[in-house]
């Protein structure tokens, strides 16, 4: 019965509970990154982008006016009624359009175009440019900058993610370091703490002097103070850390000092045959290239746009009408016309400025390019130094840590046999805890530089 109540129990702690005592790895915070502020930030920028299109693909709407006049006084009373439906396209900048009018009443002569048959008039019609707006107009000019819009949105939310994983994976071994080293100086502490029950023993029995034991009582002491130190660098850690560590609803979580991992990973070599091929292949994958390549894009339009603006418009109208119904005969037969519109910019200064900023921004776009190109050249090579450093400052780590062990231990033996002191063993203790987070910040740094590295190529960790 008590075995069933106890599983019954286990059953129904907490998930959270239950996990409290499991190590955290890289891999649990960067799968939390989706939930971060940020990120949700840049994807809305992707909805802004995708909402971009839907309002330039609105520049093609059919447009319907209407007009209705009624002069009831007046030697030309009459009525007359005119509707037009107007449809864009974006084949060569041609619009067409349709549309139904009908007069009824006394018309001047000069206004003798207003008068149809009883049932009133239909034309339809369309305008082609030849010259300008016939490449490119505002309406594609905003349809084709707008479809751009979701490439460099994604892009920045590429950008953003990977910006993340890099600071979330840079706080997480901060972290681990952080609580390692906490550990070195407990276990130290610790080391000082059973030891002054012994040396009280000895100097009960009068084999040990007091001082002896007071040299021990001050190295008890100082070693409380750096634990208490240590543990507020951990607590700010684990504070830094939970701004990327978060849970289902995106609240920030705080881990504590029983999820940091009993170990460090041991570090393996990042395999790079030719670091200017690993720069290259970095800028080609960069999200942030890919964004500013796509805005110059963009630029590229406008600077097109306002260069056509610069041009004489020589438009090409054709117009079929037929009146329907009774009335004059004159009015009667199928009428075509054929239009020649020409509009000629005499000083074009607006669309001289326009197309002078657009090229301004452009090279502006291309010096931010470079930069951020040679940015990613400077963090591929530090990173390849910097994880070569650590590895080679784990092996002398590692060698000192064993030569301080070796020593410490040493210097315990010739204390009990009393030719040594208390002050030296201390020391000796010191360079072994000094030596053991040498190798933690050591592992930490080879696991920082190749989240760096990771980072700087475009890969998430």
């Amino acid at each position: 019965m008590r075995a069933l109540l106890l599983l019954l129990a286990l059953l129904l702690l907490p998930l959270s509970a239950r996990a409290a005592d499991v190590p955290l790895t890289v891999a649990d915070v960067m799968t939390t990154l989706d939930r971060h502020p940020l990120f949700n930030a840049a994807m809305k920028d992707k909805a802004i982008a995708e909402a971009e299109v839907l309002t330039a693909t609105g520049g093609f709407d059919p447009v319907w006016r209407t007009r209705a006049v009624f002069m009831p006084l007046g030697y030309y009373d009459h009525k007359r009624l005119d509707t037009l439906l107007v449809q864009p396209t974006a084949i060569g900048g041609a619009t067409l359009f349709a549309g139904y009018r009908i007069g009824v009443g006394n018309f001047p002569i000069y206004d003798g175009k207003l008068e149809t048959l009883g049932f009133g008039e239909a034309r339809a019609g369309i305008n082609v440019p030849l010259w300008r707006d016939s490449s490119i107009d505002a309406r594609r000019a905003a349809l084709w900058s707008a479809k751009l819009a979701p490439r460099i949105a994604d892009a920045s939310l590429s950008a953003q993610k990977l910006d993340l994983a890099r600071s979330a994976a840079l706080r997480y071994w901060n972290w681990v370091e952080a609580g390692r080293a906490l550990a070195v100086a407990r276990e130290l502490l610790k080391l000082a703490e059973d030891r002054d029950a012994q040396l009280a023993a000895r100097v009960l029995k009068g084999d040990l002097a007091e001082i002896e034991r007071q040299d021990n009582q001050r190295a008890v002491l100082a070693r409380r103070a750096a634990v208490i130190a240590i543990e507020r660098g951990f607590l700010n850690a684990s504070y830094e850390l939970s701004l990327f560590y978060r849970d289902e609803k995106g609240a920030m979580q705080t881990p504590d000092e029983t999820r940091v991992p009993s170990s460090l990973p041991e570090p393996s070599t990042l395999v790079v045959t030719n670091v200017n091929d690993a720069v290259r292949d970095a800028i080609a994958k960069r999200p942030e290239i890919v964004r500013l390549v796509a805005m110059r894009e963009q630029l590229s339009l406008e600077a097109e746009l306002a260069d056509n603006q610069t041009k004489p418009a020589l438009d090409f109208q054709t117009v079929v009408s037929k009146d329907f119904g009774p009335g004059p005969g004159y009015l009667r037969p199928t009428e075509v016309e054929f239009a020649i519109v020409i509009d000629i910019p005499l000083l074009a200064r607006t669309a001289n400025g326009k197309l002078a900023a657009a090229n301004a921004k452009s090279e502006k776009l291309a010096a931010q390019q470079k930069l951020v190109e040679d940015r990613i050249t400077a963090d591929v090579k530090d990173a390849l130094a910097a994880e070569k450093a650590a590895r080679e400052r784990i092996a002398l780590a590692r060698a000192e840590l064993a030569l301080a062990k070796k020593l410490a231990d040493a210097e315990r033996d010739a204390f009990a046999l009393g030719s040594s002191t208390m002050l030296i063993v201390n020391l000796r203790e010191q360079a072994v805890a000094e030596a053991a987070v040498r190798e933690v910040v050591a592992l930490a740094d080879h696991q920082r530089a190749v989240a760096v590295y990771r980072a700087s190529t475009g890969v998430l960790s």
